[in-house]
Order: C-alpha cells, then sequence, then structure tokens
C-alpha cells in the first residue's frame, strides 16, 4: 500500500501558480521599456537641474540621483531575469535594449564616481 503524503499535492494549484507567475512576467516585460524610459528621465531631469548652493539642498540633490539609480538597478535586475525574446522582431527589443545600455551606462558612472 502507497504511503500518503501529509500534504496532499494540488498539481493544479501549482499550474495556476505558474501560469500567474508568466501573466505577471509578461505584464513586467510589457511595461518594463517604459519604466526604464522614466527612471532614466528622472535620473537625466536631476543631473540637468544646476547644484544648489545650500548644502542641504546639494545633499537632497544627490540622495535623488542615487535614488534614482537604485531604481535603475532594480529595473535592470528584473530584466535580467525576464525572457530575452518574446519572438517578435518588431524593433521593440532593439528599443528596449537602448534603454538598457543607457540605464547601465548610468549605473556605471555612479559606480566609478564611488570607486
Amino acid at each position: 500500500m502507497k504511503k500518503r503524503s501529509q500534504f496532499p499535492s494540488n498539481r493544479r494549484g501549482s499550474r495556476r501558480r505558474r501560469s500567474k507567475a508568466e501573466v505577471i512576467r509578461r505584464k513586467v516585460a510589457e511595461k518594463l521599456p517604459s519604466m526604464l524610459s522614466a527612471a532614466l528621465e528622472a535620473y537625466d531631469r536631476i543631473l540637468s537641474t544646476p547644484m544648489p548652493e545650500e548644502p542641504k539642498a546639494q545633499g537632497a540633490q544627490l540622495a535623488a540621483a542615487k535614488t534614482a539609480l537604485s531604481h535603475l538597478e532594480n529595473l535592470l535586475n528584473l530584466a535580467d531575469g525576464l525572457p530575452d525574446d518574446d519572438g517578435d522582431d518588431d524593433g521593440n527589443d532593439t528599443a528596449l535594449d537602448g534603454l538598457i545600455s543607457a540605464a547601465r551606462e548610468a549605473v556605471g558612472s555612479l559606480d566609478t564616481e564611488r570607486g
């Protein structure tokens, strides 16, 4: 006689979880280009603002720039975890690749400033 597990198997539930995760991955992949673009624009806006003379304001501006770069790093980590190709060759992949490389350059510039 086969011993039953203490925890019943719910194969249907695990398929649902995988499909829900896949739906979430697709939604993130769809929104990633606009999220990266917005984060890069915010970072550029912060950098294009003249540095204030007051030390507190300078600190606030630098903190905002670091926060924008942290957000870019998180988005890049998301991009690394997503599938590379959606099967379409509609030019969106090239635009996304450009956004990702621009974000990596921005994050790399912070790393060289730290070192």
